[in-house]
């Protein structure tokens, strides 16, 4: 193809932001020749055969979105890498992660995190690194926004399109440690989604591409085909005239078609006509930001986004008054941290921390799954983009999201119901072993496998996080602040439920989920708050026992001991943004699998055996921490481990169980059942139709949607005040006994099936809000029919 006839279909289709506008542009009489020939199109991959494993990408469209972004990034740092000289990505000499990478290649980002930037500073980041341009074909139709991803990062010679941007499977990326690429088709996940997801309109998408210092932009147009006589699925297509990439020169591009905004002279455009990133994504100006936050928890490098059809304002800057809504997209964890975030109107900051908190759970280094780290963080209230999507537990590969557990999976496994809507949990997984996270986690990277060494993870999690005493004084905080809003339950109420369960033993074996459960009533803590150095001093073992010069610590073959140390490190010392210290061990974790906490003043070695020990073995091994404060070399200690006879256990088989469990649930408190106001729905997840829920912890609660819409048209229909207190204490006790018996049961059948070796096979919490959804509009009236009316005068 002649170069100026390629620049000018190159620049047409840059211009163009709908199926009907590439239509149009392909169809042109002066271009048909060239776009109708069956031999101008290259299947994707070189095999005719790929739908199979083009189609077979994410099932989300804003995780196929952020592969793009990802890919971006790793173009960049590949640049930088590039540029200051390093020859074998894969060596040792090159950074070992993306933040080593931004840490090295990008100085001022302190620890190589872009959290310890302002905001000013992330935005002027952005705009050298990636920039996503949005703009729809019609306003009337917003639903499928037209996105432009630009970034400036190594770029491709237009020879190099079929094994690189156009290749499936090849090991471009594989093995560079410090760019999150691995599997060579994380790009073609977008394609489905494009042309407003329609296989009809094309699938369309533009690629445009210059590598740094050469003199010829490579493009192509991407486009899926409906299978034809002979073959059983579709099949993607690039545009490839001749056999040969088509090609251009030019010094710059305006890649969003502004002429200041997205300028570039090399690296890569891609464009995704009318991509159906579906509801609320495709909203205007912050629909798309809010939409990544809950993709990249923690994001490599900033990207500036810029929607096109915002409204015109004339007192917030130059480019809100041209219709131009821009933001700095820094990852879920930039805006959990810092106190304020970049928006739009030429960087006025607006938004608040609500963040009460951060802290490292757990640092785990096993033999099976490596190195697992585990960091919450505390919100007093989480925003409302965070709040309807049901993800609280999210598993991350250098910051982006692999799997996710639901708000439910804190009070149904974990047992902590209380903090569901008050914290964010980061399972950090960017050091696990590479073997155990490709058997973990798909590649679409939205999901788990459901296998032996997913479990595991999960239990690790499962434990963590029940077994930690922040988040379970932050639970008992959490309880306390809703007791100072809501009033309790009156000695009435009480006495109701005594006499149900007096009356009913299969109510009192109900209650027993929660009678075997102390309540806690007083204020969480009360001791002196700790205050501890940013950088420690003191790394002292306090339980070690003295042989000599040496100091020993035994552990039975098939158990777990605790090694305490005085330390004087804060409590965030593991956690914090700023400058983090890291748990150093002298030996890897296939020889001394263990786990560090930090708390008040103790750090806690948990030392686990290692597979390939046996009973007389001993090991030499040191502990400690490194910072880039004092302790770049590391503040230690060393110790013996001896591995000694399998620990007995003191239970004893037999024995009248039931019993025991009778009394000890006769002797402690009833389950509580809790109104929820309309004001209050967002913390629990309620809507006008939701019934009731289950959150379990230190005290059992049921919680009954006050406003449910069908008890609310009683309060209107019902004119005699006494009738409608009876009926509401009937929805109250009787929506709530329900909800309370189909969680019991589910949470019996849940612990079979993991006896079993079964997974479990659904979400307990969820199981309960649907079957109290359905059942909240006919209570009342099936307690009346059942001669239930007189049990609440």
């Amino acid at each position: 193809m002649e170069e100026k006839l390629s620049r000018k279909i190159a620049e047409q289709m840059l211009a163009a932001h709908s199926a009907d506008d590439i239509k149009a542009i392909i169809s042109d009489t002066e271009l048909d020749y060239w776009f109708s020939a069956d031999s101008n199109w290259k299947p994707y991959g070189g095999r005719e055969k790929n739908w199979d494993t083009v189609g077979n990408q994410q099932a989300n469209a804003v995780g196929s979105l952020v592969e793009l972004i990802t890919n971006a990034v790793d173009a960049i740092l590949q640049r930088k890498a590039r540029e200051a000289g390093l020859v074998n990505f894969r060596s040792a000499e090159a950074p070992q992660s993306m933040f080593e990478a931004v840490k090295r290649y990008f100085p001022h980002v302190v620890e190589g995190r872009i959290a310890n930037l302002g905001a000013k500073q992330r935005t002027e980041l952005a705009e050298k690194c990636v920039i996503i341009g949005v703009k729809r074909a019609s306003r009337i139709n917003s639903k499928y926004p037209t996105y432009t991803i630009l970034d400036r990062g190594d770029g491709q010679l237009p020879d190099d399109f079929p094994n690189t941007f156009l290749s499936l499977s090849e090991r471009n990326k594989e093995g560079i440690p410090f760019v999150q690429g691995k599997f060579n088709m994380g790009s073609t996940g977008s394609l489905r989604f494009c042309t407003s997801a329609n296989i009809n309109l094309g699938h369309y998408k533009l690629l445009i591409s210059k590598h740094p210092g050469q003199n010829y932009w490579g493009w192509t147009l991407i486009r899926v085909r409906k299978h034809r006589a002979g073959e059983s699925l579709p099949v993607a297509e690039y545009f490839c005239p001749g056999g040969q990439i088509p090609r251009f020169r030019s010094e710059t591009l305006q890649g969003l078609g502004h002429p200041t905004i997205g300028v570039v002279s090399d690296g890569t455009i891609i464009k995704l006509y009318e991509y159906d990133v579906g509801a609320p994504a495709h909203t205007v100006d912050i629909g798309l930001y809010d939409a990544l936050t809950v993709s990249l928890v923690d994001c490599a490098l900033p990207v500036r986004v810029y929607d096109f059809d915002a409204k015109p304002v004339d007192n917030k800057g130059d480019l809100r008054k041209e219709g131009i809504a821009a933001r700095t997209f820094s990852g879920m964890n930039a805006t959990l941290v810092n106190e304020a975030e970049e928006s739009s109107d030429d960087g006025v900051i607006v938004g608040a921390k609500d963040t009460e908190w951060q802290h490292l759970v757990l640092e785990d280094k096993t033999e099976d799954l490596g190195v697992i780290k585990i960091v919450a963080t505390g919100v007093k209230k989480l925003k409302d983009y965070l709040l309807k999507q049901p993800a609280r537990v999210f598993y991350t590969v250098n910051g982006q999201r692999h799997a996710v557990e639901r708000a439910s999976f804190l009070n149904t496994r974990v047992g902590l119901g209380d903090i569901r809507n008050h914290v964010i949990i980061n399972v950090i997984c960017d050091r696990m072993d590479t073997t155990a996270l490709s058997n973990i986690f798909m590649p679409d990277r939205e999901r788990k496998v459901d296998n032996n060494q997913s479990r595991q993870l999960e239990e690790t999690v499962i434990n963590a996080l029940r077994n930690d005493d922040k988040l379970r004084a932050y639970a008992a905080e959490i309880r306390l602040r809703r007791a100072t809003e809501y009033v309790d339950e009156t000695e009435e109420s009480k006495e109701l439920l005594e006499e149900l369960v007096k009356s009913d033993p299969d109510i009192k074996e109900l209650f027993g989920l929660g009678a075997m459960l102390p309540e806690i009533t007083h204020v969480p803590g009360g001791g002196i708050i700790f205050e501890g150095k940013k950088f420690p001093t003191i790394l002292v073992p306090l339980n070690l026992k003295p042989e000599g010069k040496l100091l020993v610590k035994e552990v039975p073959i098939n158990a777990t001991r605790k090694i305490e140390c005085g330390t004087d490190a804060e409590n965030e010392y593991l956690s914090r943004i700023d400058s983090p210290g890291e748990t150093w061990c002298s030996l890897t974790p296939d020889l001394m699998p263990h786990s560090v906490k930090v708390r008040n003043g103790t750090a806690t070695f948990t030392i686990k055996v290692p597979n390939s020990a046996k009973v007389g073995d001993t090991c030499q091994v040191e502990f400690g921490f490194v910072d880039n404060g004092r302790n770049v070399e590391p503040l230690k200690f060393g110790v013996l481990i001896r591995y000694t006879e399998a620990e007995v256990s003191n239970s004893k088989k037999g024995g009248n169980k039931t019993d025991t469990k009778a009394k000890v649930a006769d002797s402690l408190a009833l389950p509580k059942f809790d109104w929820v106001d309309q004001a209050d729905w967002d913390n629990h997840s309620f809507d006008e139709n939701s019934g009731a829920y289950v959150a379990v912890g230190d005290s059992t609660v049921v919680y009954i949607n006050r406003d449910n819409k069908s008890l609310r048209y009683m309060r209107v229909k019902e004119k005699d005040e006494a009738a409608r207190q009876v009926f509401e204490t009937m929805f109250k006790y009787g929506l709530g006994i329900f909800a309370l018996s189909i969680h019991r049961k589910a949470t019996l059948a849940s612990e079979h099936n993991a006896a079993e070796g079964q997974s479990h096979s659904g979400d307990i919490e969820e199981t309960v809000r649907v079957a109290s959804d359905g059942i909240a509009a006919h209570i009342i009236t099936v307690i009346k029919r059942l001669g239930g009316g007189d049990l609440a005068k």
